[in-house]
């Protein structure tokens, strides 16, 4: 969830950044990052984003058809890409059979691998008490 690292490249490109979002996961970067989405607060130190809705169809970014691969990471559904014989699956747990279908006559695969057993589960978040 790097959304502020990308300052560097607003100021560079001279403009927002597009970003390529399911609803889902967009729900979770407007609450981490809901000051990047208040409309009154522009300053520079605030990260630039168009962003663009995506669902399990194909769509074009920067002149490339992408397909989306659906993926497992821990309980959610994320998307990985395919754009021609490459397809690049990043911080995923698993992958669905209806998914590796769409993954047949690969000629690249960038595939994440973080590690062999799965995460430990997290613990609800609870506030602290204030004695």
């Amino acid at each position: 969830m790097g959304l502020d690292d990308i300052r560097p490249f607003n100021y560079h490109q001279g403009g927002p950044i597009p970003i390529y979002v399911s609803p889902a996961a967009f729900g979770t970067i407007e609450r981490v990052f809901d000051y990047v989405f208040r409309p009154k607060e522009r300053a520079t130190t605030i990260p630039k984003v168009s962003v663009n809705l995506i669902s399990d169809e194909p769509f074009e970014a920067a002149g490339l058809r992408l397909e989306p691969i659906p993926l497992i990471h821990g309980h959610e559904t994320i998307y990985g890409y395919r754009f021609g014989n490459a397809a690049y699956l990043t911080d995923h747990s698993s992958i669905p059979d209806s998914s590796l279908d769409k993954l047949h006559g690969l000629d690249v695969l960038f595939l994440d691998a973080l590690r062999h057993r799965p995460h430990p589960p997290i613990p609800p978040y609870r506030m602290p008490s204030r004695q």
